[in-house]
């Protein structure tokens, strides 16, 4: 018996020796360089994802127009659009983000463009129907959001401590695509009017506010992960990687793993949370910002402002599922389901 106890532990202990060797051969990069340009040694249980912005005056310009294209399309197209909206802003607005080229990660995540995109990618259905709108919007918002979604799956995406996070342009969707000489001659700048302008700038004060603030506090207490993830996706990769935390190399839901075992492990990666779900202590002060003094003229306005926002966004929230209801019914009468009226 004790024999066969002895055989048994040396098998497992073979077992997990060949599967970190498998894990070797089959992905030299994971306990090397994960790309050309990464740290052989990196220690990514010292990464921090939150630094400031760039000091390039074109990064801000983009942030600038592209948080304003978020909240416009945003607004507009979810849940539905409505019949008397500017359809050609809409589009004018989409064919800025189908064709810029100055898109890095850091602007796709600092504006979470991608899923506003995705969000309205997955539009519509049998219970939540959109109506046909003009300039093809539903098909070429699908195909932006399958192009992204492309890129970010792409092994060689910089993770977000990286500095080629900040510094990689995403190639656009349509400069690659043959396009007819109106289209070209177009271009794919943005246009703003002068009321357009005043509301990108101030969206883009109110998110630097915003961002400042937290990001001071971040870079000086570094956030924990909210995850662990093996650096290398291939199933028969994963698979090893796993055989260095249990012994069958099998994860499964309600198995415990200890925070220590993916700290150490070179295998694995953080994962970390967005910057709008990181707890910020609510007395934190930027010590690089002066400190503002607020009367309570200014206070006043601010709320009446605010109010304002709120009621308007009512009101289009109100219109909007008035007008699925009636796209709803219409539905069901054109599916002959009439007894359900």
């Amino acid at each position: 018996m004790a024999q066969t106890g002895l055989t048994k532990s040396l098998l497992s202990w073979l077992t997990r020796v060949l599967g970190i060797l498998f894990v070797l051969w089959v992905a030299p990069t994971a306990l090397g360089s994960l790309s050309s340009s990464r740290d052989a040694n990196v220690d990514f249980s010292a990464t921090n994802p939150w630094r400031d912005l760039p000091a390039d005056p074109a990064v801000h310009d983009t942030l600038r127009e592209v948080l304003f294209i978020g909240d416009i399309l945003r607004d507009g197209l979810l849940p539905t659009s409505l019949p008397e909206d500017d359809y050609d802003t809409y589009s004018d607005l989409l064919r800025s983000l189908e064709g810029r080229e100055d898109l890095t990660w850091l602007v796709i995540q600092e504006t979470r463009i991608d899923r506003t995109v995705s969000a309205i990618a997955n539009r519509g259905g049998l219970n939540s129907p959109i109506p046909d709108e003009p300039h093809d919007l539903q098909e070429r918002v699908r195909r932006l959001h399958d192009h992204w979604w492309a890129l970010s799956s792409a092994r060689d995406k910089p993770d977000r401590w990286e500095e080629r996070f900040d510094t990689t342009y995403l190639p656009s969707l349509l400069t690659a695509q043959a396009l007819e000489g109106s289209q070209r001659a177009k271009g794919f700048k943005l246009k703003l009017t002068p009321d357009q302008k005043f509301q990108a700038e101030a969206k883009y004060e109110a998110y630097r506010r915003t961002r400042d603030r937290a990001v001071s506090y971040l870079k000086n207490h570094p956030p924990k992960p909210m995850a662990w993830v093996p650096i290398q996706t291939e199933p028969e990769a994963k698979r090893g990687i796993w055989e260095t935390v249990f012994q069958d190399g099998l994860l499964h839901a309600g198995r415990k793993v200890f925070g220590k075992q993916m700290v150490d492990n070179p295998l694995f990666k953080p994962v970390y949370r967005d910057l709008t779900t990181e707890r910020i202590p609510y007395d934190w002060v930027d010590p690089a910002q002066p400190v503002e003094t607020y009367s309570e003229q200014d206070h006043i306005r601010e709320m009446e402002a605010f109010r304002e926002e709120a009621r308007l966004r009512q009101e289009r929230t109100d219109k909007q599922a008035k007008f699925q209801e009636k796209l709803l019914i219409e539905e069901k009468w054109r599916r002959g389901e009439k007894g359900e009226l």
